[in-house]
């Protein structure tokens, strides 16, 4: 049978962080319930610490970005070029709100269909499950 300190200690480590972990251990095992509510309550950091440095938002920024591509990417790829969707040429799919007002080849109904949707959120999904996979710390990463 597993010690369950260790078990303890490895859970808290691996998916709340070393320092948390740290502190948890060194407080729970002396008993120190008062420093644990006050830390809980106001917090390890500094008070003028920023809570997001430039780096960070950089790379927020540009996550976004490219994750944001890559959706928009999937939902145009289905209405250009998949073989199940409509193939419009693209300047038809960019002038979509005057569908209606104006002679077009296709039913204007083709806008109604959740299958672009699909797509974009099928690719959303795989591109946040390969970054949830490559990240291991903030500055870090597999690549």
């Amino acid at each position: 049978m597993p010690n369950i300190s260790r078990v303890r200690r490895f859970t808290l480590r691996n998916f709340a962080g070393p320092g948390f972990a740290s502190f948890l251990n060194a407080n729970f095992e002396h008993g120190n319930s008062d420093l644990i509510t006050y830390q809980m309550v106001v917090g390890t950091g500094l008070v003028n610490e920023a809570v997001v440095t430039g780096w960070l938002f950089f790379r927020y920024l540009v996550i976004g970005a490219y994750v944001g591509l890559a959706t928009v990417a999937g939902f145009i790829w289905w209405f250009v070029y998949s073989d199940n969707g409509p193939k419009l040429p693209y300047g038809e799919l960019m002038n979509f709100d005057t569908c209606s007002s104006r002679e077009t080849t296709y039913p204007c109904s083709i806008f109604d269909d959740r299958h672009p949707s699909t797509v974009s959120m099928t690719v959303l999904v795989v591109v946040e499950m390969f970054n949830a996979l490559n990240n291991l710390s903030e500055n870090q990463s597999l690549l």
